[in-house]
């Protein structure tokens, strides 16, 4: 399945368990390019790996190896801020956005979301957040 995958966003645990990380060890920036190189081996082409306040780790098939920061705000609630954080990533990509764009994107939609899918944040919402922190 990763060798037609184009896209994958694995979270810190999520990580943790596909690149057989110990239990114990912490998902650093470091430890998430390792991961990120690991995965890429296995066939996807691109890797995304999501770490909470630490930001986003992104490796691409072109080469690119970054990490995008989190936003600096309150968490209001964490319940599926990793399917907020896909679905701006997902909608941003056909928007013509560039990979560390989109995970910008995606990022500002995961930290302005409430709870699950009813309370996900406008894209106007997310444009202001996205102007208020460059």
């Amino acid at each position: 399945m990763l060798q037609v995958t184009a896209w994958i966003t694995p979270n810190e645990g999520a990580t943790r368990i596909l690149s057989a990380l110990d239990a114990h060890e912490p998902v650093t920036p470091a430890a998430a390019a390792r991961c990120a190189d690991l995965l890429l081996e296995r066939g996807p082409k691109n890797v995304l790996i999501t770490m909470a306040s630490q930001g986003v780790y992104l490796a691409t098939a072109d080469a690119t190896r970054q990490m995008a920061p989190a936003f600096n705000v309150k968490a209001i609630d964490s319940t599926a801020a990793g399917d907020a954080f896909n679905r701006g990533f997902a909608v941003s990509l056909p928007w013509g956005k560039k990979p560390l764009e989109a995970a910008r994107y995606a990022a500002a939609v995961a930290a302005r979301h409430k709870g699950a899918q009813p309370s996900m944040p406008s894209a106007r919402g997310v444009t202001g957040l996205l102007k208020s922190q460059k």
